[in-house]
């Protein structure tokens, strides 16, 4: 008897026991579980979620294969979640995982189906290895196609993905299910052989009186010359041919009137059927039979017969919306695309449909599902989105229709892809571990229980990279099953979703992840986008969730490497997010002891628990950022903002506080139990982390000079043109510029020349001047050499200076109320902050959404404080509303 954990492995004969019932056959669990779909699909409250697939109950039923998925929100995931949840057990461990993450993008199953974006399953199995234990529960609610499944298999985890979209769930359940894969084969020979029978003469051609087979057509769009109004086709005027790929010339002439031309200065040629395109070259045949050369007379016939065809197929016609984000980016209206049957070449359109009407009749859901999973994951290469570049893959993550483009055998690119299936199969364990798969969005995860999760992995959408209704379409299309687009988490400016909606959706969806997940317990957030309003927009809504984020780093690609911390904001390459779901003791010590020190002490203890003690970065050791002060003291803020409760400490208190209770170690602090730690490894290089900093605004830019004169107490001469040199194109655009001299009055001490040297300038000048070496500090050679040097003041007097500048800066904030939108296009954050954090002590919330109204956007988005200020605010606001 086969329990519900070794289903993957089940032969398919015999009795099997799923979500705690048996069966005396796999083919009656089916029965029975789309049965219980279908009563499901009945209950008006069940169909009327916003993120319900556009699809009828009948299409919904046929793709599911129940309770393992379902192509709508899967019902049994409770049922599921009883069956494999572990007893609340301790954590695996305390800190975000860092060592190396070796990616293989050859996978056979991350290289099954070419979706949008996806992560090798061997960077997720690392970490998952890192943060559960065996059995443990693993989450993924933006899952794609389904590699964090793929991945919690591999190591014996038990799995839930989720994703909106509906091919990304029917990829999913594929990816991460044993599928009967030698069956699927000869079912797939079988259907093709049928097809070739009745349709194989579209890809023949003739040559020498011999009838070869064609591997692939080539394709161009045909143009007129701007001056004689000449039509030509693109290929062979435009380009240069390399044998099995073409290079678009930077100029040509005209073929009729020799006229200089480009890409740019040519009309396409568009008819009442769509734009107009010349079939270009023929390549057919293998070894010495193979021909490479242009159409004859034979395969201008076929194209003819073709066309002349009466279409007895069924085919999707959604309609493509030129006026959409990707539409307009591939300018599809241009070449009117207007709907997702264009896609295909009319010869590849009957082959492909024929192929899919014929698998779409497989009474078995796991044959055929498996069988249209090899359909679908060809379609692109066998779609007029493959150019002839060259190499074998299709253009991704975009609609772009190359000018020049590969028309391909699909029979030939299936059996191809049937290989690719066996060798995927093959790689998936043989038992132990299930994945769940559900389509639904990650804001309503109601059938999970709270507090159920042991790891969450995901990797959200990338604000406005792709949007993936859009590209979706055309699968969902054939599949009959398609997005909601109205849940979809992308900026989209041409459906009128913009940074605020995506910023809502993801902070729904993080605290759904907060809901569900282990007390203690880990996620980490992969994110790509170059905007650092995005980036700090998932850092804010993590915060904002109640998660504690305790590494920022970099995903390495190119060797896959975690490499060493970076500053927020600053997106290069694909980042990592390290976080955690606090303990409930923590949690407990805000409401035992409110707005207090000890509070916020008692959180510093608790996470610097969860920082990592050192990072190395090839040979040197890297800094550790979340262990500085400064960010230290964002997290204990943000934490405190979370839970409505005043800040109790002032910047300088903590800072002042931080030194008093932990030991420093090259500008980072420890718990007492870890310094040992640290100095074992600190031992092992030669020199000490640096700490990067990078000058982007105020105060960034004071932390610069804290750093400079740290090390070097300098008089402003010396520290101007140093100064100058960081203050470059990385400054924000609508952050106003403060003058150096304004900058070392609000903020640091002049040693004027009268009393004694401060201690951090005698400690200076006596370690880098031999003359001055044992000398008094009131010694008048070193009194000399002291003077004007500005320098860092100790925590006392530090405070009475930040005294001085808040006031100052609260004074601006007073004129900051009564100016208007263009007043505030360019401004001060430190300003700013300074009065969002009085005015929420307060609880003033209604000034500080009434001055973030007046901000231009790019300002309260690429500020992480800012933000978090901004959106409690609006929850507050709402709240008492």
């Amino acid at each position: 008897m086969t329990d519900l954990l070794d289903l993957n492995s089940h032969n398919g004969k015999g009795p099997v026991t799923v979500l705690g019932q048996t069966f005396n056959s796999d083919e009656e669990r089916l029965k029975f579980f789309k049965q219980k779909l279908r009563e499901f699909l009945e209950e008006p409250e069940f169909r009327s979620r916003s993120d319900f697939p556009n699809a009828s109950d009948e299409e919904i039923i046929c793709l599911s294969n129940p309770p393992f998925y379902t192509a709508c929100p899967n019902p049994f995931m409770d049922n599921f979640i009883d069956c494999v949840e572990v007893a609340n057990t301790e954590p695996v461990s305390s800190k975000p995982y860092a060592g190396d993450l070796i990616a293989d993008s050859r996978h056979p199953v991350y290289s099954f189906h070419p979706y949008h974006t996806k992560v090798p399953p061997a960077v997720i199995r690392k970490l998952i290895e890192h943060y559960t234990r065996p059995g443990e529960l693993v989450l993924d609610a933006f899952c794609g196609s389904g590699m964090t499944g793929v991945a919690a298999r591999e190591v014996g985890r038990n799995s839930i993905v989720i994703d909106l979209a509906p091919i990304a769930g029917f990829v999913s359940a594929i990816n991460t299910y044993s599928n009967p894969d030698y069956a699927v084969v000869a079912f797939l020979k079988e259907v093709i052989s049928d097809s070739r029978e009745h349709l194989g003469w579209l890809y023949e051609t003739k040559e020498h009186n011999k009838t070869l087979v064609a591997n692939y057509y080539v394709w161009t769009d045909v143009f007129t010359c701007p001056e004689c109004v000449f039509e030509f086709p693109f290929f062979p005027h435009g380009v240069k041919h390399h044998g099995n790929k073409v290079e678009t010339l930077k100029s040509f002439s005209c073929p009729s009137c020799n006229a200089d031309l480009n890409v740019r200065k040519v009309e396409r040629v568009i008819t009442s059927a769509g734009k107009k395109k010349a079939l270009a070259w023929v390549n057919a045949g293998t070894g010495r039979n193979r021909v490479n050369r242009p159409p004859n007379s034979h395969d201008l016939e076929v194209v003819k017969k073709i066309s002349e065809l009466r279409n007895e197929y069924w085919i999707p016609n959604d309609e493509v919306d030129p006026t959409g984000y990707s539409a307009k980016l591939a300018q599809l209206g241009d070449k009117a695309i207007t709907d997702v049957s264009k896609f295909l070449s009319d010869r590849n359109r009957i082959i492909f449909a024929d192929l899919w009407q014929r698998v779409s009749e497989h009474g078995n859901v796991e044959v055929r599902n498996a069988s249209l999973s090899c359909l679908t994951s060809i379609f692109t290469v066998i779609s007029e989105r493959q150019g002839y570049f060259g190499g074998g893959g299709g253009m991704s993550g975009n609609l772009y229709m190359p000018i020049v483009r590969m028309e391909k055998n699909v029979y030939d690119s299936l059996e191809r892809k049937m290989k690719k299936l066996l060798q995927a199969e093959a790689a998936k364990p043989l038992s132990g571990s299930t994945c769940l798969v559900s389509t639904q969005s990650a804001t309503n995860l109601d059938k999970i229980p709270s507090n159920v999760i042991d790891y969450i992995y995901t990797d959200p959408p990338f604000g406005a990279n792709i949007i993936y209704s859009e590209m979706n379409l055309i699968l969902e299309g054939w599949l009959k099953v398609r997005t909601a687009p109205k849940e979809e988490a992308v900026i989209d400016e041409t459906k009128n979703k913009l940074f605020a909606d995506y910023g809502g959706l993801m902070r729904d969806a993080f605290k759904e992840y907060y809901r569900v997940l282990k007390p203690g317990r880990w996620i980490t957030v992969e994110f790509h986008n170059t905007k650092a309003s995005v980036w700090n927009l998932i850092q804010t809504g993590l915060s904002e969730a109640g998660f504690v984020v305790a590494q920022v780093g970099k995903l390495d690609k190119g060797s896959t490497t975690i490499l060493a911390d970076i500053r927020p904001g600053a997106v290069v390459q694909d980042l990592i997010i390290s976080a955690y779901k606090p303990d409930s003791f923590i949690e407990r010590a805000i409401a035992e002891h409110g707005s207090t020190s000890q509070s916020a002490w008692e959180f510093i203890d608790h996470h610097l628990k969860h920082i990592p003690i050192a990072t190395s970065g090839g040979s040197r050791l890297s800094f550790v950022a979340e262990r500085s002060d400064r960010i230290l003291y964002d997290r204990m803020v943000a934490w405190f903002i979370r839970n409505n409760t005043l800040v109790p400490l002032s910047a300088q208190e903590f800072f002042e506080g931080v030194r008093e209770r932990y030991i420093e170690r090259d500008e980072m602090f420890f718990l007492s139990e870890q310094v040992s730690d640290y100095d074992r490894i600190r031992a092992r290089y030669d020199e000490r982390p640096q700490q990067e900093l990078f000058v982007s605004d105020e105060k960034s830019a004071i932390d610069w000079i804290t750093s400079f004169l740290r090390k070097k107490p300098s008089t402003y001469r010396d520290i101007h043109p140093e100064f100058v040199s960081q203050m470059g194109a990385g400054w924000r655009k609508h952050e106003a510029k403060p003058e150096l001299t304004d900058l070392l009055e609000d903020n640091f001490l002049r040693f004027d020349g009268n009393g004694d040297v401060p201690s951090q300038i005698h400690s200076y000048l006596s370690s880098n001047f031999k003359d001055l070496r044992g000398l008094e500090k009131e010694d008048p050679r070193l009194k000399a050499k002291a003077k004007d040097r500005w320098y860092v003041p100790d925590p006392n007097k530090a405070k009475d200076l930040e005294q001085k500048r808040e006031r100052s800066l609260l004074k601006e904030f007073e004129a900051y109320k009564t100016a208007n939108k263009r007043q505030l296009k360019e401004s001060r954050l430190e300003v700013l902050r300074a009065g969002f954090k009085t005015a929420w002590a307060a609880k003033d919330y209604k000034t500080i959404i009434g001055i973030a109204e007046k901000l231009p956007d790019e300002t309260l988005q690429e500020d992480e404080k800012l933000l978090l200020w901004y959106d409690q605010a609006l929850t507050r606001t709402e709240a008492d509303a």
